[in-house]
């Protein structure tokens, strides 16, 4: 019984083979990660294989969400696994979901230990994992068909456990499109809106603590060379004023300088991008607590008497962005 699933096992290790230049040349571009992984990132990555941050915003339809995915995957395994250790047939339907399973256990097994053991790249990205998802649902779906012999189950149980999911989905999705704002693309859209708003030269300098990759990446890519971003190094010391340029590529030189330097320009974007939690997103801040200048790089042009703050917006989401906007108040040199 067992040689079916095994010899399919065996192919989909050997076509996996496949993908290890791609793996070990992304490995290669990636500089080394600063951050290490704890057990809470691993639950986090187990949990974005089945669900979106959407999904999370509200605990009790996140819990239904799971529990109801939960017990179609036990059942599932359950009728993978009578043939194995009772006198079953081993049919299409077992022999489907032992390997759907196997699939799904080395492709989860293999991320895992490429992100313990890597150096370089953080594998337990949800969107690198993205692969698994088909396949995941596949095995959920062929579960949900097969009756168990046990009534309960099979009149009520599965059927019960397919409601709350489709609920628990629906309402998610019901608010992922009543706030795509809070999910795709926001934090890029303000940030290169801002930029292409203004006359003159202007620079965009990210406080040193904020998650900065997640709008100097894609504002780099919109923006080109027409627009400079720098990171501020006023993280652990807020006494820090010097400035990290922003360059695109693993091979790009870095390069520092004070940020009086930004004398030059006309209007200084300072942005501070956070990762929010999913209570966060249920309970958005007042406008009037956000955008008062409390990070290190805004505070100091806030005190320069050659810098004014003209604005300050802020926008809200699974990534929010404060963004304040400074002008010459002399002219500039």
């Amino acid at each position: 019984k067992l040689i079916k699933v095994i010899a399919a096992g065996l192919f989909t290790l050997i076509a996996s083979l496949g993908a290890l230049p791609f793996v070990f040349a992304a490995q290669t571009m990636t500089r080394t990660r600063a951050n290490t992984s704890g057990v809470g990132d691993y639950i986090e990555y187990l949990l974005t294989l089945i669900a979106g941050p959407a999904n999370m915003v509200y605990p009790a339809a996140a819990g239904l969400f799971f529990l109801g995915i939960g017990a179609l995957a036990a059942a599932g395994l359950y009728y993978g696994l009578r043939p194995l250790t009772k006198k079953i047939e081993l049919n299409d339907a077992s022999f489907s979901i032992l390997v759907l399973a196997g699939a799904i256990i080395l492709g989860i097994g293999a991320t895992i230990t490429a992100n313990v053991f890597s150096q370089s790249l953080y594998a337990i990205k949800g969107s690198y994992s993205v692969w698994l998802f088909p396949i995941i649902m596949a095995f959920i779906a062929i579960s949900f068909a097969q009756s168990l012999k046990v009534p309960l189950w099979d009149r009520y149980g599965k059927w019960a456990a397919l409601g709350v999911i489709t609920i628990a989905a629906g309402g998610a999705t019901l608010f992922f499109t009543t706030h795509q704002q809070y999910f795709v693309h926001g934090v890029t859209d303000e940030i290169t809106n801002a930029a292409n708003n203004t006359e003159g030269p202007v620079a965009i300098v990210y406080e040193g603590k904020s998650d900065f990759a997640q709008g100097a990446i894609p504002a780099g890519w919109r923006l080109g060379n027409s627009v400079q971003q720098w990171i501020s190094q006023a993280g652990p010391n807020p006494e820090n004023k010097n400035l990290d340029k922003f360059i695109m590529g693993v091979n790009a030189v870095p390069k520092t300088i004070d940020f009086s330097t930004l004398s030059n320009m006309k209007t200084v974007l300072v942005v501070d991008i956070n990762l929010k939690s999913y209570r966060d997103l249920r309970n958005p801040p007042s406008l009037s607590k956000v955008t008062v200048p409390q990070k290190p790089m805004a505070k100091a042009l806030m005190n320069d008497p050659t810098w004014r703050l003209v604005n300050a917006d802020y926008k809200h989401g699974l990534y929010s962005a404060t963004i304040w906007r400074f002008e010459r108040a002399t002219a500039i040199n």
